[in-house]
């Protein structure tokens, strides 16, 4: 063989692995033709400058190439201008040198290429001058035409049969760019522009038309026309007339479909049980989504961003699912926290009643997870999923994870800044871990955890809440390693080895959390963790001790919390409480005696074994959430322990809030209240000249409970009125000083 033609030989090979390998993706994806195996016939070879030489398949024309050709053969067709009508009547593996180099020229003939068999593969040319460029006639299936451009045709593609792969091609310069009539149809990656018509898919089902960019259509870019079952996926479609028109379309699936910039994004007329799903509809100046006549499309998951109308709707069409669309003029709130909106979206006659309250985003802000999603839920492996891990594994840093309810047997890792937010009834059954977060700023809510080694545990982070999560049956409910500015409320750790274990962490605030019914202990401070507040806590029978702290932990603050049936041990210079001013010693359900003041603290310290700690103010009712004793002080702050529980700056507020048979101490200060006392309860002020309270002209203090006992408090400026009105009886005014009233 002459050398030119050994080196195009090489050519050829090379190409044949590029174009069999890229066809061989279309067909995976598409999932409906079988990739194409490697030629095993002859090479002939076309050039326009060759002198036919037969014993060597050389010729100068493509159609005298095509006379020597037979099943399986290979034609490679050298860079020149082919000025020729052809007809491909085997199936042969036609491949140009060069998609811009190698032009077949129809000479205005009805079909510039005619593909009349099986199996042809059609690749790397260009098509032009004819009135139609390509045509695939009826009856002829798994053809592959790829790596083409058409141009300079009335019509670019004419496909008038079943099971055609059109891929990488570029269409324009043409009235209509592809028409096709038939079944099992793929047309993939490819570019149309300046044409009048992008795709017309016409009594066609069950084609694909995926990876496809229209722009500077006249009319629209892609239309399905009494068609069925098709999917129209990963399309962009922009600056035309109309992105995608549905017209007498049933059962066909849009998604994931980039529209902006055109008259009209999608058009619906006399289409039903069409769904469109997951596109991002932008910008386009009439309106978002068009349907007229049409019923029973279910149009969800979908951002409208800039439209001129979002949407028109005449039918009965849905517009959420579980979920719903994005809307950027919405102005409802999401109080929950769902990620769904709390009122419904407005449509003229229609509505989505789960309008999302975060745009769909690539990587997404927002995901849900549940354990009932699948293929089909709106959203699927793009923010929709069925388990925790892969959820967090798709969120932009900064998102959210929404959990639903369900039992999800997995360990979660997290290791970028994000919130994952379960609704009651997210289960969490792990394995070693349930979850482990090693990145900062990540928040935690909602979650019921069980797990074997750490329930939750959080190493090298910083700013990490744990919000109302629940955890047991691990070693360690909560381990937080070499941590800082962490935040943990309203949770619980019960049925742990420890319930919440601290080492080397700081500034960690554990408040309005229960730990209880740990085998070992409910909290332990160790090496080196300090200024951590526990606060507002109910620490109950916990094996050995409620609250352990090491020797080398200090400054660590113990406030206002109930220990029931477990004590605490402290080796290290740790603080217990505060000023008597301050209320913020604890409950020892261990430790009485006498209140003979009634401002609610034991007469006497409790010691803290272990070193030299001593709560010196410690309470003598436990803490609960119908209060038995209340304390009101003016200089109580609404971040402090007990805020709205039993710490109070108004007395009505405190006497609201406390149970019957209970007793309020108000600490010295002007209040300016008017106070109804309807119960039987014991109400003590600090003393009589510095705790006052006045009715600024009208009444002061009403008591109309029986039983009730007020006693060292000043009543003053009740000049239109009595400064105390007793209704009640059996009821005791003691040591109070009342002046400047009507009546006293």
């Amino acid at each position: 063989m002459k050398r030119g033609v050994g080196i195009a030989l090489l050519v050829v090979i090379s190409l044949l692995a590029v174009g069999i390998l890229s066809m061989g993706d279309v067909h995976r994806r598409g999932g409906q033709v079988q990739a194409m195996p490697v030629p095993e016939g002859k090479l002939i070879f076309v050039d326009d400058d060759f002198t036919d030489d037969p014993p060597n398949h050389k010729w100068d024309s493509i159609t005298k190439a095509l006379n020597d050709a037979d099943d399986g053969d290979v034609i490679f067709v050298f860079n020149g201008r082919y000025e020729e009508n052809i007809f491909v009547g085997h199936s042969v593996h036609l491949l140009g040198g060069s998609q811009a180099n190698v032009v077949i020229d129809g000479g205005s003939a009805l079909y510039a290429v005619n593909l009349l068999a099986d199996g042809i593969i059609f690749e790397n040319v260009t098509v032009t001058n004819g009135q139609t460029g390509i045509y695939v006639a009826n009856g002829y299936k798994n053809i592959n035409i790829s790596r083409c451009t058409v141009t300079g045709s009335a019509r670019g593609l004419d496909i008038r049969t079943s099971h055609i792969t059109v891929a990488n091609c570029t269409i324009s310069d043409v009235h209509t760019a592809i028409r096709w009539e038939g079944s099992y149809n793929i047309i993939a990656d490819t570019v149309i522009t300046e044409v009048d018509w992008g795709v017309r898919a016409h009594d066609s089902e069950h084609g694909t038309i995926e990876g496809v960019e229209a722009r500077n259509v006249e009319n629209k870019s892609i239309v399905l026309e009494s068609s069925e079952n098709m999917t129209v996926r990963n399309c962009l479609l922009h600056d035309s007339f109309t992105g995608i028109w549905l017209e007498d379309a049933h059962h066909n699936l849009i998604s994931t479909c980039d529209i902006h910039g055109n008259k009209i994004g999608i058009r619906l007329d006399g289409a039903t049980h069409n769904h469109i799903a997951s596109c991002a509809l932008s910008h386009n100046l009439g309106c978002g989504v068009y349907a007229e006549d049409s019923y029973f499309n279910v149009i969800h998951h979908n951002n409208f961003l800039g439209n001129g109308i979002h949407a028109y709707d005449t039918g009965l069409n849905h517009w959420n699912t579980s979920i719903g669309n994005y809307w950027d003029d919405y102005t409802g709130s999401d109080e929950d926290g769902n990620g769904i909106g709390d009122i419904p979206y407005l449509l003229g006659g229609n509505s989505d009643h789960r309008p999302l309250a975060h745009v769909i985003s690539d990587p997404p802000s927002y995901v849900w997870v549940d354990d009932d999603f699948n293929a089909s839920s709106p959203g699927w492996q793009i923010d929709h999923f069925a388990g925790i891990q892969a959820g967090v594994a798709a969120a932009a840093p900064g998102g959210t994870v929404y959990v639903y309810n369900g039992s999800y047997g997995e360990g979660l890792n997290i290791t970028v800044p994000l919130t994952v937010r379960g609704e009651p009834g997210a289960t969490l059954a792990a394995g070693q871990d349930g979850v482990f977060i090693t990145a900062s700023d990540v928040e935690l809510t909602g979650l019921s955890i069980t797990a074997y080694q750490n329930g939750i545990k959080v190493q090298q982070a910083h700013n990490i809440l744990i919000h109302d999560c629940h955890v047991s049956q691990a070693v360690f409910g909560l381990y937080l390693v070499h941590t800082a500015d962490c935040s943990v409320t309203t949770s619980s750790f019960f049925g742990n080895t420890k319930g919440i274990y601290l080492f080397n962490a700081t500034s960690t605030l554990i408040s309005g959390t229960r730990i209880h019914n740990n085998s070992y202990f409910g909290v332990e401070l160790g090496h080196g963790s300090s200024g951590n507040v526990l606060s507002d806590c109910h620490l109950a029978d916990n094996a050995n001790y409620g609250l352990y702290a090491m020797h080398n932990t200090a400054d660590n603050a113990v406030y206002h919390n109930n220990f029931i049936n477990n004590g605490a041990y402290d080796a290290g210079a740790n603080v217990w409480g505060g000023l008597r001013r301050e209320v913020l010693g604890n409950y020892w359900s261990r430790h009485d005696g006498p209140d003979a003041d009634h401002d609610g603290m034991i007469d006497h310290a409790y010691a803290i074994p272990g070193g030299d700690a001593v709560d010196w103010f410690p309470l003598k009712n436990r803490i609960s959430d119908s209060p038995a004793f209340v304390w009101v002080n003016p200089g109580f702050a609404p971040s402090g322990p007990g805020w709205s529980g039993d710490h109070f700056t108004t007395l009505s507020e405190a006497v609201a809030a406390l149970q019957t048979g209970g007793g309020c101490y108000v600490f010295a200060g002007s209040y300016h209240d008017r106070v109804i006392i309807n119960q039987s309860i014991w109400m003590t002020g600090e003393d009589p000249v510095n705790t006052t309270i006045s009715g600024d002209g009208g009444g002061a203090l009403v008591i109309s409970g029986g039983g009730a006992r007020v006693e060292r408090l000043g009543v003053h400026d009740c000049w239109n009125d009595a400064g105390v009105y007793i209704s009640g009886d059996d009821v005791l005014l003691a040591n109070c000083s009342l002046y400047d009233n009507y009546y006293g």
